[in-house]
């Protein structure tokens, strides 16, 4: 079958549906491409509990305790007498700073195994 042995209204049909597809395949390409915001990557300055720094590095409360009174871990914020916060920034930067120090096992640091308890 050839095109001229076709209707002429579905010719014409078939033309603008072929036409209307190349605007729009040309109107696609000609869009600029959409841009996302980035996401913030520094964390926000807001107040932690305990509760919450408990929940970021997992260790008992008095662990957390002993370390802060050592000196291992950063000071709280006193809000009152009975309230205690930490920045979150501050938090953050303790753990990327320990991320970095390498964890040496017990095996190699030679020392001595403890001796089993004499029944």
């Amino acid at each position: 079958m050839e095109p001229r042995d076709l209707p002429p209204d579905l010719v014409e049909r078939l033309a603008k549906a072929f036409a209307s597809a190349i605007v729009k395949a040309i109107r696609d390409d000609a869009a600029p491409p959409v841009q996302t915001p980035a996401a913030p990557t520094k964390p926000t300055d807001r107040l932690l509990r305990p509760k919450d720094v408990l929940e970021i590095i997992p260790v008992h409360r008095s662990t957390l305790s002993a370390w802060i009174e050592k000196g291992k871990f950063p000071q709280p914020v006193k809000i009152s007498p009975a309230r205690i916060y930490w920045r979150e920034t501050t938090v953050q930067a303790w753990i990327a700073k320990h991320e970095q120090r390498p964890v040496t096992p017990r095996a190699y640091l030679n020392l001595p195994r403890r001796r089993a308890k004499a029944k």
